[in-house]
């Protein structure tokens, strides 16, 4: 056992002291209390008798608790045989010396008439103190063990707990912030590829464009190391990308929105319904040539928001989803948010591609 501070320290002075005074006092209030009628007679003998027996207790008591105040931390640095040793000794010494201060008490303070000799009257109760404060100091000496290294265990598992929880936050924290990093220069990407061709076939298209990107990226200025973003942010976020992406392919990308939500409060991780629209531009838009649909809806149910993304390409299936990029990284950032409260689910039928978002609302 290694006690350690002061408030353990004294806890073990305190509980040790207490439970060995009162139960020494109970002994000895009932062994005293069989002989009190031969000592003192009738009602009086056996008042005087719970009166000593409570005065032997409290002595040997009392200084049984401060000598564990001061040398229990002293103690529990020596081995365990040496430690047991002593304690036995300090035991002994401490009924002894108990004994002699509840003599003394009884003898010239209380108005016994006690005639024999202080020594005698000392000597004669020795007997009984050693027989009952031994045992019981080492009977409450180990409990007190037993119950510091369970302190000190819930401490120890406590501490390991904290680190483990801060150790995953730090985790989630590097993980997210690896996510989106890859997210958002991926966005950005694509769209300087549109303006970049745009300034070559329509100057002036190219203006609008850049001026739609430019407060595409305002709004997505305030997503910037944040793990969620309002609904209302994403949605703006997501109809500038489309009128971009509309005026790279002209009539080829057709899209509808729903109208900005009356409900507020409800976040969603950033650029998360833009790549979910994004990814249908890349598989129904760009490879055909009549292009494609794209419907965004949004619906409350059970205490989630469902966010649909339906186009009317060919389609794909989760297997075709590359490792590390889009919806894979989508699927990272939800998981890592919301854990099972989240889901992404591919809905492909002939004509039609549906991807579902579940997220907390």
């Amino acid at each position: 056992m290694n006690i350690t501070g002061e408030r353990p320290l004294r806890e073990f002075g305190k509980g040790l002291g207490a439970m060995v005074a009162l139960s020494f006092a109970i002994s000895v209030f009932l062994l005293v209390m069989y002989g009190g009628e031969r000592s003192f007679g009738g009602l009086y003998g056996l008042a005087a008798s719970i009166l000593v027996g409570m005065t032997y207790g409290l002595s040997i008591g009392l200084l049984a608790w401060g000598a564990m105040l001061i040398l229990a931390r002293p103690l529990w640095q020596l081995h365990p045989l040496l430690r047991w040793a002593i304690l036995i000794l300090l035991f002994a010494i401490v009924g002894m010396a108990g004994s002699l201060l509840a003599v003394a008490i009884v003898k010239y303070v209380y108005p016994f008439q006690w005639s024999r000799p202080l020594v005698d009257i000392w000597l004669g109760s020795l007997r009984t103190s050693m027989s009952i404060t031994i045992p019981m100091g080492v009977i409450f000496t180990v409990i007190e063990s037993h119950r510091e290294r369970l302190r000190h265990t819930e401490v120890q598992l406590r501490t390991k707990e904290l680190e483990r929880e801060r150790a995953i936050k730090l985790a989630t924290e590097a993980q997210l912030a690896a996510l989106s990093a890859r997210v958002e220069p991926h966005f950005l990407f694509n769209t300087l590829n549109t303006i970049s061709s745009l300034i070559r076939e329509d100057p002036a298209r190219a203006e609008r464009t850049i001026e739609q990107l430019s407060s595409l990226l305002r709004s997505s200025l305030d997503s910037t190391n944040t793990t969620t973003i309002p609904l209302e942010q994403e949605l703006k976020l997501v109809a500038s990308y489309l009128e971009i992406q509309a005026t790279r392919f002209g009539g080829r990308l057709r899209f509808t929105l729903p109208p900005m939500p009356e409900r507020e409060g409800v976040a969603v991780p950033p650029f998360s319904i833009q790549t979910l629209v994004e990814n249908s531009v890349k598989y129904a838009v760009a490879p055909s040539r009549e292009g494609a649909a794209i419907q965004v809806r949004l619906e409350w149910t059970g205490g989630s928001l469902v966010v649909e993304i339906e186009d009317d390409g060919p389609g794909f299936t989760p297997q075709q989803i590359p490792a590390g990029h889009g919806i894979d990284n989508l699927q990272g950032r939800l998981r890592s948010l919301f854990g099972a409260a989240a889901s992404l689910e591919f809905v492909r039928a002939p004509g039609s591609m549906r991807v579902r978002m579940r997220v907390p609302a």
